[in-house]
């Protein structure tokens, strides 16, 4: 099959998307799956039918490559994630994808804004992370002054709690 210039593997899904067709035993395996820390937002970034690389992947959920590695793991012997080798610009691609339950699953995280919501985290832990390196950088070269003044205006789009901007 081609989708978008894209050739994707065809493989029929292993778990049928509708919750009421799977067995309850499956079922509660699945949603103790999808109590693990980053799962949900995992399965809100399979948009397409075209279907992430691990590189996509990792670069838009809050895991460590090791837990994504086995998010993925988990998700394929649940039969909720297939991995597929494709072809793409010449070059063969190994990419996952949501399948059957896995499918309903992702388009439900979407419904419910998990996708935006999880885009939004994770832009507010860059702007913290780089905040934090900021002030260890001024204590690193000395700067201890400027530490001392540093101002919310030096931090755009920041709001201090009135604890500490009444303490000034």
């Amino acid at each position: 099959m081609k989708w978008r210039g894209v050739m994707i593997d065809e493989s029929p899904p292993s778990l049928p998307p509708d919750p009421d067709d799977v067995p309850d035993s499956i079922l509660t395996e699945v949603s103790s799956y999808l109590g693990k820390k980053g799962t949900i937002e995992l399965f809100a970034q399979f948009s397409s039918p075209v279907g992430k690389q691990f590189k996509e992947l990792i670069a838009n959920v809050d895991l460590s490559a090791g837990s994504l590695s086995r998010r993925l793991e988990d998700g394929q012997k649940l039969g909720l994630i297939d991995v597929r080798n494709v072809r793409e610009d010449g070059r063969n691609k190994q990419k996952y994808y949501a399948t059957g339950l896995g499918d309903t699953i992702a388009k439900a995280a979407l419904r419910a804004g998990i996708y935006e919501l999880n885009r939004q985290l994770l832009e507010m832990k860059e702007t913290r992370d780089t905040r934090r390196e900021e002030i260890i950088q001024r204590l690193k070269d000395g700067d201890r002054k400027q530490l001392a003044e540093l101002s919310p205006s030096d931090l755009p789009d920041h709001d201090v709690p009135s604890s500490v901007s009444d303490s000034e």
